[in-house]
């Protein structure tokens, strides 16, 4: 026969053995590893913590212009022309916003970039790097941007940086917009720093949203560990 007593020492005990194997299974997991194999595990993970955590009202101070389908079946081409694009920052700029993070490569010089220039100068705006193929040549960035300091070691042969026009540098701050899927395909994260080389060296370059918040709270340096768990920013 089982006392009240025997009952709930054996509920403790229970419930310690259920945390020293959970304690145990994350020991092994690490949370953030990078290996495909536990990196497919942990984002399963993160899937269902999300569903089980529930959706969120998104923020009501930021918004997302889009170039539907109803507005590229009017377009010659796509991407947008940089006269598009000038228009749609200047119609922001005039409707209160206060920040603008272009999710664009804007790389090949084209005749109407002072138009856009034009446009994104009338505030503070953010255009996007990404990271160009295996021995391109690096090009010269007239705006390096990139963070105030990165600590960790010296990052392993980075990928030359693909850069909008001298003309678009002039007037804006660079973000990067390279993503990885993970090994079941789906998009879940975005490094929040990346490195990149460049004529003048390796630069590193914030991610698009990072480089939009700090500018959207004026600040002028910001510290970044890209050395994956315990990474800060």
């Amino acid at each position: 026969m089982v006392t009240p007593q025997r009952r709930v020492r054996l509920e403790r005990l229970g419930a310690l053995i259920a945390v020293l194997l959970g304690a145990f299974a994350l020991g092994l997991w690490h949370p953030g590893e990078r290996g495909a194999f536990w990196q497919g595990i942990e984002g399963r993970l993160l899937d269902a913590r999300f569903r089980l955590r529930g959706p969120l009202p998104p923020p009501q101070q930021v918004a997302i212009i889009a170039f539907d389908d109803a507005a590229i079946a009017t377009m010659a081409t796509f991407p947008p022309s940089r006269t598009a694009l000038g228009t749609v920052v200047a119609a922001a700029w005039k409707s209160g916003a206060q920040v603008l993070a272009l999710d664009f490569l804007l790389i090949d010089a084209r005749k109407d970039d002072p138009l856009l220039a034009s446009a994104l100068a009338q505030g503070s705006a953010i255009v996007g790097v990404a990271e160009a193929a295996s021995g391109a040549s690096a090009p010269a960035m007239h705006n390096r941007g990139g963070l105030a300091l990165v600590t960790g070691p010296a990052p392993l042969a980075p990928l030359p940086v693909l850069g909008p026009t001298v003309a678009l540098q002039e007037v804006a701050g660079l973000g990067h917009v390279t993503v990885a899927h993970g090994p079941d395909g789906v998009l879940r994260r975005m490094r929040p720093e990346l490195a990149m080389t460049t004529a003048q060296g390796v630069a590193h370059y914030p991610a698009l949203a990072v480089a939009a918040v700090a500018a959207r709270a004026g600040a002028a340096r910001y510290l970044a560990n890209p050395n994956g768990i315990g990474g800060r920013l």
